[in-house]
């Protein structure tokens, strides 16, 4: 079984969230797009325990004991069986508006029973819902069943019965699909009015404790400082009367909700390569909710970051080596044909640039035979072996370099000069492996295992892909392609 870790989606400010938070997450139509929704459908993903737009949502449901004749006298099955037999609630999604946090036995609310119909300090105007008057007549006219004939400002309604100016507040607002399924009857997409969405997030930031389950990283006001310096609303404390806890909006505390989170699980993930398929889906889920909704979001969490490294560093990895590789061709070039008291000619360039192509040739195969170990050692490739990986280069050059170098300055035929090179300079590298080992061989006892398996066992591989290369691929290769008799 892989494993199970939580990630954080995050959308960030200028989202205009007044109207567009309905594309947040769904309560009343589970099917329907929203951003929870291509997330959860991306890839290895499952939704988290709790998304903090639909715990609001909940909260703001328009049909619970405090709006119903029968007041808090009525049980949970009363309420809900009212709601859907309802002369109003009933046309408008009955038992669906039923808002279980309006009981005063949730424990949620601050007090019990906080719920927003009930805590809302507003109404929503005739111009402001399209069936406030038909529900002001109804109650006018007796038996209805309701405890006013006002539409708390702090409820949530079918989308398209909520009017600002004359029009529904949020066409044109939500994808082009969204639209049309909404005005086609294919979903029910409930919202809170958008001139007091934020009044009502202040409310329930002080009237309910549910949303610190959801863990939705909004900045407050800070008390003592306004709103020049945002804080965490979880370090002000609950205060319905005086709102204490104020989403902040910027210094001029007019622009939009400037941040917010949900948690999302990864799920079954036991290879870098499984990471990299659910972080391609999960980004083209979220880019793609981004350029439908014309709001910004993307996701993150600590394992998240550490993971996506899995997306580059393969390629990475590849080019750096290519670089460096690059870089020890020139260098041994430019040294091996222009030293210290030699006379550029062509021919010695020529046998320079033939030499350094040997070293770069033989510097790669200690790093394929490097990393080939490495995998049989069951070292995986990360950020710390891709490092190790270029370093090996480096490393490489000292075994090497020195038996290149003699081969071009020796004397005779190619086999001469390559037998007499190793038999210069193979005992002194041979020496510097050993000292080399005894320099990193306390890792080989540290109580970390990563410390052991990746640094202990990944330099002693190193080594021994240079040892066996310099004593044994490189005499053989510069035998073949070193410097010859009519080479200076």
């Amino acid at each position: 079984m892989g494993i199970s870790h939580p990630f954080p989606a995050q959308v960030t400010g200028a989202g205009d969230w007044p109207r567009k938070h309905p594309l947040l997450a769904s309560l009343a139509d589970p099917d329907r797009d929203s951003l929870l929704h291509r997330v959860v459908d991306a890839k290895r993903t499952n939704a988290g325990p709790v998304h903090w737009y639909p715990v609001f949502l909940q909260w703001c449901l328009p049909c619970g004991g405090a709006s119903l004749a029968g007041g808090d006298a009525m049980t949970a099955d009363e309420v809900r069986a009212a709601c859907a037999s309802s002369a109003w609630y009933g046309g408008l999604g009955g038992a669906a508006l039923y808002n279980g946090r309006c009981v005063t036995s949730d424990q949620f609310g601050v007090p019990p029973g906080a719920c927003g119909p009930r805590v809302s300090t507003a109404a929503l105007r005739g111009d402001e819902h399209a069936l406030a008057a038909s529900k002001a007549a109804l109650f006018a006219g007796g038996g209805s069943g309701l405890a006013a004939g006002a539409i708390p400002a702090c409820s949530a309604w079918p989308v398209q019965l909520l009017l600002c100016g004359g029009a529904p507040c949020f066409e044109g607002h939500l994808t082009a699909e969204l639209d049309a399924r909404i005005a086609a009857g294919a979903t029910t997409v409930l919202g809170v009015h958008p001139d007091h969405f934020y009044a009502c997030l202040n409310l329930f930031l002080n009237s309910d404790s549910a949303h610190g389950l959801t863990s939705p990283g909004w900045n407050c006001e800070d008390p003592n400082r306004g709103r020049g310096a945002p804080v965490s609303c979880d370090a002000i404390p609950r205060n319905a009367s005086s709102l204490a806890r104020r989403v902040w909006r910027g210094a001029d505390g007019a622009g939009d909700l400037d941040f917010a989170e949900s948690n999302v699980w990864a799920r079954d993930l036991e290879e870098g390569k499984q990471w990299v398929t659910m972080i391609d889906s999960v980004r083209k889920a979220l880019n793609g909710f981004a350029a439908d909704a014309g709001v910004e979001a993307y996701p993150s969490g600590a394992l998240f970051k550490f993971y996506s490294q899995f997306r580059w560093l393969p390629a990475a990895t590849l080019r750096g080596l290519g670089a460096a590789l690059a870089a020890i061709f020139g260098a041994a070039f430019l040294f091996l044909g222009a030293g210290p008291g030699r006379r550029p000619t062509a021919r010695r360039a020529a046998a320079a640039a033939r030499v350094a192509l040997v070293l770069a040739a033989n510097v790669a195969a200690v790093v394929v035979a490097f990393a080939a170990l490495l995998v049989h050692a069951g070292v995986l490739l990360n950020c710390f072996t891709a490092v190790t990986l270029v370093m090996s280069l480096g490393v490489a050059v000292e075994f090497l370099a020195h038996a290149c170098h003699a081969q071009l300055a020796g004397a005779g035929g190619r086999r001469a000069r390559a037998a007499a090179a190793l038999e210069a300079y193979l005992p002194p590298v041979v020496d510097g492996a050993c000292t080399t080992f005894l320099g990193f061989l306390a890792l080989a006892f540290n109580d970390y295992l990563y410390i052991r398996v990746y640094y202990f066992n990944a330099y002693a591989l190193m080594l021994a892909s240079g040892l066996c290369v310099g004593a044994v691929t490189l005499p053989a290769t510069l035998a073949l392609a070193g410097a010859g008799d009519d080479e200076p």
